[in-house]
């Protein structure tokens, strides 16, 4: 894969100027990075999905509830990861 940042000539309507940000892929070599880019807003999308649904758990279950007590740890855990990557979810 190649990543290429190409600046553009044009003005935006703020007058500043804009810049691409160009992937590249070596098909079929590079196949699944490929697919891996091309999904990547459906996964983004799916993990919202799975955080709102743990909290959701943690949030409407009974406190001491163990649906509660496991979204919890599930969540704390899973932000963990996220945060492991530096990835922004929001």
């Amino acid at each position: 894969m190649i990543l290429k940042e190409r600046p553009q000539t044009g003005m935006s309507t703020l007058g500043a100027v804009m810049s691409k940000g160009i992937l590249e892929f070596d098909l079929p070599e590079e196949s699944e990075e490929f697919e891996t880019a091309v999904k990547a807003g459906d996964l983004q999308c799916v993990l919202q999905n799975m955080d709102n649904y743990l909290r959701g758990l943690v949030k409407y279950e009974s406190e001491g509830d163990i649906m509660a007590e496991c979204g919890d740890k599930i969540r704390t855990r899973f932000w963990a990861f996220i945060q492991e990557r530096s990835i922004n979810m929001w």
